[in-house]
């Protein structure tokens, strides 16, 4: 199954950091902490249909979402997207997404875009050793996982920033 594009939402008061503003080139155009930007592209990889739904539904309000329900073809939207974050659960198609985890890593364009590894298994430690910004493990509410987008992005913006 091929992508699914997001809808970009228009009103959030779930999202603390973003407020929407007005039409830009990427989309809409926000304010996170004083500064405008375009709305965060979030690429979601999640071979479970219903799950990456419910997460692409619920992220909408904040965040330019797109899903991937084939591994296969992520590195491919990484490239056509240039996602702020990308959402990834390795233990898809027998442990699979582990090795799409490093590959992204290893290309030019994934470089520098955090991971955000939401899975049925635990095993945080090797999520972290192999650079994932963030950990949780399903169940995850949509709630919880859009906290965590939003702190990883602010993390990074003020890492960028040199703040």
């Amino acid at each position: 199954m091929s992508s699914v594009p997001g809808i970009i939402g228009h009103n959030s008061t779930r999202t603390p950091f973003f407020s929407p503003r007005q039409p830009g080139e990427f989309g809409l155009v926000c304010t996170c902490m004083g500064k405008r930007i375009a709305f965060p592209v979030v690429l979601i990889i999640e071979a479970d249909c219903q799950t990456a739904e419910l997460y692409r539904r619920a992220l909408s309000t904040a965040f330019r979402v797109y899903t991937c329900l084939d591994p296969r073809e992520a590195t491919d939207l990484l490239t056509r997207y240039r996602p702020s974050v990308m959402v990834l659960e390795p233990a898809a198609q027998g442990g699979r997404g582990w090795d799409l985890l490093a590959a992204i890593q290893r290309q030019p364009g994934g470089r520098g875009v955090p991971v955000v590894l939401c899975s049925t298994l635990d095993e945080r430690r090797k999520g972290m050793e192999m650079g994932a910004a963030a950990y949780l493990v399903k169940p995850v509410l949509p709630s919880t996982l859009c906290d965590a987008l939003l702190q990883v992005i602010h993390s990074r913006e003020e890492i960028l920033s040199g703040a």
